[in-house]
């Protein structure tokens, strides 16, 4: 929404807001439940510095990670070298995504859709659509409410109107806590499946 990226990260100020250290344990759990296939096309959206991105790399994932933010994307290569291991990285808008329709196993976003006002919102899901393959799945996470208007919140009513039932097959739309290292953000969790 009104966040300036490029300075975000290249201040800093994301290490105090929305950094984590570690791989964030729903996508853990999505690995250990074999939700993505061995070798599989994954794609963290948003991947900020990468942690995400890096951990999947790490266990043999074709990863591509995807920001907006130029800053974001120097810091994961860092992280990615200093990890050794290679992630794509591309520098890009969510919204119209660099990437071929249907090559993609399983898409993640952890805190991105939640930023988008409606009508972005709405592209956003047919973009994710069109880049995964048949039966891959989409993890999506992001806060259940606003904070100070900062967020667009992901609910049960958003979920329902964005997510075509001829496109996706939904999970149970679920409350969680997304951590972050500055602390938890009330969120909402979601699994949606390509048709």
């Amino acid at each position: 929404m009104g966040i300036d990226w490029e300075e975000a990260y290249s201040r800093g100020i994301h290490l105090a807001q929305w950094h984590y250290s570690h791989p964030s344990q729903e996508l853990v759990t999505c690995v250990a439940a074999q939700l993505i296939p061995a070798g599989g096309q994954v794609v963290d959206l948003g991947c900020g510095s990468g942690g995400d991105a890096v951990f999947l790399a790490g266990l043999g994932f074709h990863v591509i990670g995807l920001d907006i933010s130029r800053a974001a994307l120097d810091i994961a290569r860092q992280n990615a070298a200093h990890a050794q291991v290679y992630v794509e990285w591309i520098h890009a808008n969510a919204l119209n995504m660099p990437l071929e329709t249907r090559s993609c196993d399983f898409v993640s976003d952890r805190g991105l859709m939640h930023h988008l006002v409606y009508s972005d919102q709405q592209r956003y899901v047919q973009e994710v659509a069109r880049i995964l393959k048949p039966h891959g799945r989409f993890l999506l996470r992001g806060a259940s409410r606003d904070y100070h208007g900062t967020f667009v919140p992901i609910t049960h009513f958003l979920v329902d109107e964005l997510f075509d039932p001829s496109l996706f097959s939904c999970g149970p739309i679920m409350p969680f806590v997304m951590q972050a290292d500055s602390g938890p953000l009330e969120s909402t969790l979601v699994i949606a499946t390509r048709q």
